[in-house]
């Protein structure tokens, strides 16, 4: 039953990516695909290391986007972190 319990848990988003203009399907798809999960939006500028970005991103199970490495250390909760830029070497 724990399994079950854990499959069917909301998890929280913290998210950076820039989407622009010509990517609003994206977006809408992201967003449309949520279903109990709570996605919060930052700019590409907020990093996590400060401010509502860094609590988000202490109560975040998913990383998407560019979060501040040393942010991300410090983040007991995170379970996933998908980069949206080439490379991890600040993750590594």
């Amino acid at each position: 039953m724990e399994a079950e319990e854990q499959m069917t848990k909301s998890l929280c988003i913290w998210c950076n990516v820039l989407f622009l203009p010509q990517n609003r399907e994206e977006l809408a798809l992201l967003k449309y695909s949520l279903q109990d999960h709570r996605l919060f939006l930052f700019d590409p500028k907020e990093d996590g290391s400060t401010g509502a970005s860094a609590e988000a991103l202490e109560n975040a199970d998913i990383a998407f986007g560019t979060p501040d490495a040393d942010a991300v250390i410090k983040c007991e909760k995170l379970k996933w972190i998908q980069t949206s830029n080439a490379g991890y070497t600040a993750y590594d």
